[in-house]
């Protein structure tokens, strides 16, 4: 079985630019869930769900979207070389605070660099 079709990995797709919403009407359809998280000027990393804002103390801020077992990641705003924020502690925090732990027990960062 290939990973791609793993039903234990979550795949971790990097390509997409979420929008910035507000509402729930506003969720892409194929999208499960949708939210906020970020990396904090002290290190830290923060994650909300759909009706949020990004803290005032974000180093870097990006919106989060599920659909099936594709989590995307995208930054919020105009970002360059975004992509060496994401690092593995980071997808492991999202993926924990989104309760996916559970439902997945690895990850693997697809389509990392083809769109940037």
């Amino acid at each position: 079985m290939s990973e791609d079709n793993d039903p234990h990995a979550l795949m971790v797709d990097l390509s997409r630019i979420l929008p910035d919403i507000n509402s729930y009407d506003d969720i892409p359809p194929d999208l499960e869930r949708y939210g906020r998280c970020a990396i904090l000027r002290n290190g830290g990393f923060w994650f909300a769900e759909t009706l949020s804002i990004h803290p005032a103390t974000t180093q870097e801020g990006f919106y989060w979207g599920l659909a099936g077992n594709v989590l995307y990641i995208s930054p919020r705003g105009a970002a360059f070389n975004w992509e060496k924020f994401i690092t593995d502690d980071f997808i492991r925090f999202i993926a924990g605070k989104a309760g996916l732990k559970r439902r997945f027990t690895r990850f693997k960062v697809i389509n990392a660099e083809e769109n940037w």
